[in-house]
């Protein structure tokens, strides 16, 4: 049977640790201002007309959705949390700086929603984006975070890694379906 930490002898066996430290910082940084916000439930225009902290609760997963599910939106989101946390261990020590970043920051901002699920039954919500009387739904910043890493994770995956460079695709050059001359 092979170990979820079995890696190559040529990458460092640890590389993992630093994107799961940042990750319990996104975490802890999320909960503090979350505690800020339920002790204070402000509702300032900080630039008027684009731009408010705003209590807010979300029952269910991005933008309200699945709002009556809140046992089966807790589940996902801790089957989600352990996914990405398996994917971490065995990703990073193969992984880029910016990926690792990307799956810190999504491990973040995954946990930082699930204890509120957890704790509260609801996820905290702050930021308010509009134009007008046009809303974006409100979000957080593990919200942000979580954004931020898909953005990152899909950047990292159109970089060439060294890893392709290594050996040439199935098929030769250019792979199976390339062109033959």
């Amino acid at each position: 049977m092979v170990s979820l930490l079995t890696l190559s002898p040529h990458r460092p066996r640890r590389r993992w640790l630093a994107p799961l430290f940042g990750a319990a910082l996104v975490a802890g940084l999320d909960q503090a201002v979350k505690r800020i916000v339920l002790e204070v439930r402000p509702d300032i225009a900080v630039i008027p007309g684009l731009f408010s902290v705003t209590f807010g609760t979300n029952t269910g997963v991005a933008f309200g959705l699945f709002r009556g599910f809140p046992l089966g939106v807790t589940s996902l989101g801790l089957a989600m949390l352990v996914g990405i946390l398996v994917y971490l261990v065995r990703v990073a020590p193969v992984a880029g700086r910016l990926e690792r970043t990307g799956l810190a920051l999504l491990l973040g901002g995954a946990a930082g929603n699930l204890i509120d699920r957890f704790r509260l039954g609801y996820v905290v919500d702050y930021l308010d984006v509009y134009v007008g009387e046009y809303h974006w739904p409100t979000f957080n910043l593990a919200d942000s975070a979580i954004t931020v890493s898909v953005a990152l994770l899909a950047l990292g995956l159109r970089r060439p890694s060294s890893r392709t460079a290594e050996a040439p695709p199935a098929g030769g050059v250019g792979g199976p379906w390339a062109s033959q001359p």
